[in-house]
């Protein structure tokens, strides 16, 4: 989430990056609300007993395990819907259209005019 952040921080927003920084994004939170993450894992091996690191732990039941992995499900999963929501895939695929008809760098080589709009027309269409 944050490196998705960050790209809305620039001054120049590059248009072409903003889908990949979605799929990531939504990716990693997927596999971070499927499996547990390393910080979680590494309390789940040191922890024993009711013991953390030597400290008692005082809600370690199984059940406040268990409610502390359904909010965190939860909480993870209305943050994806949160990014599908404001990242719709037919606005992504508007963006990566924008990209190519206002992005310089992507317009072809040559000073044939033509050339550009014949390059661009699936893009033209699609906005």
């Amino acid at each position: 989430m944050t490196k998705l952040n960050l790209v809305f921080q620039k001054e120049d927003v590059n248009l072409a990056t903003i889908r990949p920084m979605v799929q990531a994004s939504v990716s990693a939170l997927t596999h971070l609300r499927d499996a547990p993450g390393p910080e979680e894992q590494r309390y789940q091996t040191d922890s024993q007993e009711g013991m953390y690191k030597g400290i008692q732990v005082t809600h370690a039941g199984d059940r406040s395990v268990q409610a502390f992995k359904n909010a965190l499900t939860s909480y993870i999963q209305h943050l994806i819907d949160a990014l599908h929501a404001r990242f719709p895939d037919d606005s992504l695929d508007l963006l990566n259209c924008f990209d190519v008809l206002l992005n310089p760098s992507r317009y072809p080589q040559t000073a044939d005019c033509s050339v550009l709009a014949t390059g661009c027309t699936c893009q033209l269409r699609e906005v």
